[in-house]
């Protein structure tokens, strides 16, 4: 609430010294930023509450954009490249073109482009003062290298991720010497192999859902499952999601109720370093409420319009639940593939 950055530089432990490891969260982790527009943009589509832009929304998102331009590198291939970061997974830091941060820093100068032009077509108010700044960001949004899906269909996580070496989880975990040993930083024992922390691409697959089909989902979540080693309360809605949609019913299932009960007693990671991290995860429960919704009711927003692809695991007889769209308050009823939606009154 002070605008201050409240992350800390060592806020990991090694729980054989005690000693603080340091970490680069705080600095390198871009992403988060452009993840807010995201929220912004969601929210924005849904609702058309245009107030929101008036009240700073369009300076957030307008200072993001420039943000997103100066953090940036010109390379000789004429294109911006976003180095030196850390993406989802904070096992591997200040990695160089994070796929997810990379899609994700276009995706907010673009959403700058877009409510530029939107507030000038409705005149909601001036910023005249930002018609060079406009086309600025325009030329280097053109620009942004994204990388590509390869003839496998896969995105690679970063820069040098498939030289790491090749070894999945449990093998790395075999390699603790202590279970509360943090994984990642400059020595951690995943830091030098392919397992991940959490999704990472596959989140970048499940929220930017419209540039990506189901194949390129179903290739790299084949890929990057067997890597995954959800040490973040984040990972397994993703997951859960991504699953749902390329039809691993049982995954879907099993991930979602990870995600549901991670404070209900369930095994759990309870410790990153010598440092805590048990107690509740809301984000998490909020992940699981997506799962369902998103993932096996198949909910998406398209042309204004909630739509329902449901592909419910035979474990779940139906799901029933309300939602507004275009200010009016509707309840869905899913049973197997059947949609019922009907609009209610807000007192019922």
């Amino acid at each position: 609430d002070t605008g201050l950055e409240a992350c800390s530089k060592y806020n990991v432990t090694d729980p054989i010294t005690n000693k603080p490891i340091r970490t680069y969260f705080n600095e390198k982790q871009i992403h988060i930023s452009f993840d807010i527009v995201y929220a912004f943009d969601k929210y924005l589509n849904a609702s058309k509450d245009y107030s929101l832009l008036k009240e700073n929304g369009y300076e957030l998102i307008k200072e993001v954009a420039i943000f997103a331009k100066s953090y940036a590198t010109k390379m000789d291939d004429g294109l911006y490249h976003f180095l030196d970061v850390i993406g989802p997974d904070e096992y591997h830091e200040r990695i160089d073109d994070n796929a997810f941060t990379s899609y994700m820093a276009k995706y907010a100068v673009e959403k700058f482009i877009k409510y530029y032009k939107l507030i000038n077509s409705i005149n909601l108010f001036d910023i005249k003062n930002d018609s060079s700044l406009f086309e600025e960001l325009k030329e280097f949004c053109s620009k942004i290298y994204l990388p590509a899906v390869d003839d496998n269909l896969l995105i690679e996580q970063f820069t040098s991720y498939y030289s790491l070496e090749d070894v999945g989880v449990e093998k790395v975990r075999a390699r603790l010497k202590n279970p509360k040993e943090y994984w990642g930083s400059k020595n951690g024992v995943a830091t030098k192999t392919r397992v991940i922390k959490q999704a990472d691409v596959i989140t970048l697959l499940v929220i930017l859902e419209e540039l990506f089909n189901k194949d390129i989902i179903k290739a790299n979540y084949d890929f990057y499952y067997k890597y995954t080693e959800h040490g973040s309360s984040l990972s397994a809605s993703m997951y859960s999601i991504a699953a749902s949609r390329i039809d691993y019913l049982q995954d879907a299932y099993d991930m979602f109720i990870k995600s549901a009960t991670i404070d209900l007693g369930v095994k759990q990671k309870m410790f990153a370093g010598g440092i805590y991290i048990g107690g509740t995860h809301p984000a998490s429960n909020g992940g699981s409420y997506l799962s369902l919704i998103k993932g096996m009711c198949g909910m998406s927003f398209v042309n204004d319009k909630y739509i329902f692809k449901p592909n419910l695991h035979p474990s779940i007889k139906s799901v029933r639940f309300r939602y507004f769209e275009n200010n009016k308050l509707k309840e869905v009823f899913i049973k197997d593939k059947e949609v019922e939606i009907k609009e209610v009154n807000e007192n019922d």
